[in-house]
């Protein structure tokens, strides 16, 4: 049955309803005067966003808001604009895919039931402003919130698949303590200087095609079945080329996409 059919989202939002009413929510422990303001910033025409760094709380009107998001969607470098929902043929792409390689032997029978969502959502784009460069007119970083999208399985289980894989890079960094620890024997040198580099919206810049490449160049030296691979390129390929596709949840109502693909976990994990 193709993901996103009509008999499942009636059977999703079955379930949904049925685990409400099982479950219903409690009391809350706001007060009126609480709950009144609460009320009042959601029928304000204000943006309230957590900042970029430091876990500040910001406070935007909505026309400096959507001035900003504007202003980052209209490059047409970045952002194309679809002419329809490209959702229901990403499914049949990815459940194509994915019988291909379980008839090949790659993967499991049930696999499509774990990587197919039956209801999948539109990632949402949004921006968290950064104050540390400006208080008044922070610029913001864009962010693809992609729970419940299409691929979102798919990404996570290459993920899986492939973290133990690109720990063996000579240049991988899993985390600020890592970093720390590839420090300790590091032997500082008179004369030498600390150089920090930032790159402006690194995500839409990552060059996805060499971050492929240097997946399936890293697989080649497991000696792993180059079916493998093969199952591994493509996937990757269909993550980044189709989770590009985005629509606004701020009132522009319209279908966005990435010329260039959003990165999947993994290319993540390769240029962070």
């Amino acid at each position: 049955m193709p993901a996103g059919s009509v008999i499942n989202v009636f059977h999703e939002r079955i379930l949904r309803d049925t685990k409400a009413l099982l479950y219903p929510k409690g009391k809350g422990n706001l007060s009126k005067k609480q709950l009144a303001a609460l009320q009042w910033l959601r029928n304000s025409e204000l943006i309230i966003k957590p900042a970029d760094k430091g876990g500040n709380i910001v406070v935007m009107s909505q026309e400096y808001y959507m001035a900003e998001a504007g202003r980052q969607l209209d490059d047409v470098s970045t952002y194309v604009k679809l002419p329809s929902d490209p959702i229901p043929g990403i499914s049949n792409k990815l459940m194509a895919l994915l019988r291909r390689y379980i008839e090949a032997g790659v993967l499991q029978g049930n696999t499509i039931d774990k990587l197919v969502p039956p209801a999948p959502s539109k990632p949402a784009w949004y921006f968290l402003p950064k104050v540390h460069k400006s208080l008044t007119q922070p610029p913001g970083r864009p962010i693809v919130l992609g729970v419940g999208s299409v691929t979102e399985p798919l990404s996570r289980y290459l993920d899986w698949l492939l973290r133990p894989i690109l720990c063996r890079f000579p240049t991988y960094l899993g985390d600020t303590n890592d970093f720390l620890r590839a420090l300790e024997d590091f032997q500082w040198r008179d004369g030498w200087s600390l150089v920090s580099l930032d790159v402006v919206s690194l995500y839409t810049r990552i060059p996805q095609r060499m971050g492929v490449d240097a997946v399936l160049e890293l697989i080649e030296h497991t000696g792993r079945d180059p079916l493998f691979g093969e199952f591994i390129e493509e996937s990757l390929c269909l993550s980044w080329r189709t989770m590009s596709s985005s629509s606004m949840t701020n009132g522009l109502g319209k279908f966005l996409g990435q010329p260039w693909g959003r990165p999947s976990r993994v290319l993540l994990r390769i240029f962070s």
